[in-house]
């Protein structure tokens, strides 16, 4: 959590009338170290065993390093800190265009894990979109500055994506569920280099 994002967090749960609701896209990861950041900085008696033992209640996955890392590495403000900070506070904020084709790909991902649910009875169309997303990430500027190797991973993911998408089409469960495998790992370590 970049500490001007906790603090500014901190200061809207101190300053603006609650109840304060920290939320993510999964609930487990970002939200709860948002949240833990909030209440280290904003109370005295919240120690970083108590933001630990949160975290871990919360489900926040260990290999998101960073995240479960708050508890010792969030630095509190000084009351005075957070005094200094604006106070305007805006209703929205712009989601940059990398994270929101990400979104739409944990969407996806959504989907097609149902198709294995239903042992790929569908169409395949997730997979079809998924790698359209991969593609069209691809594209954009935050992508294209996280060089080559995240490109290629991206490339990676929508020639994978195209692969369980005609498996799935075909019905032949193997061959999906085999493709979906190896596209998950090159998801887990394209999340491993540049996310987590």
């Amino acid at each position: 959590v970049p500490r001007e994002k906790a603090l500014r967090l901190a200061k809207a749960a101190r300053d603006l009338p609650g109840p304060v609701y920290v939320h993510c896209h999964h609930g487990l990861h970002r939200g709860p170290a948002a949240a833990a950041c909030v209440l280290l900085a904003t109370n005295l008696h919240y120690t970083p065993a108590d933001a630990a033992a949160f975290l871990k209640t919360a489900g926040t996955d260990p290999k998101y390093a960073g995240l479960v890392g708050v508890p010792q590495s969030f630095v509190p403000p000084t009351s005075a800190e957070l005094d200094a900070l604006p106070d305007d506070f805006p209703a929205t904020v712009a989601v940059p265009d990398l994270t929101q084709t990400m979104v739409a790909v944990d969407q996806r991902w959504d989907e097609l894990q149902k198709a294995v649910k239903n042992r790929w009875k569908g169409d395949g169309t997730a997979a079809v979109q998924l790698g359209e997303l991969y593609r069209e990430a691809a594209r954009l500027p935050a992508a294209q500055a996280k060089g080559e190797g995240f490109l290629k991973l991206l490339a990676a993911g929508e020639r994978l994506a195209g692969e369980v998408g005609k498996a799935a089409r075909a019905k032949d469960v193997p061959s999906a569920d085999a493709a979906l495998k190896t596209l998950r790992a090159n998801c887990n370590a394209c999340h491993t280099r540049f996310r987590d």
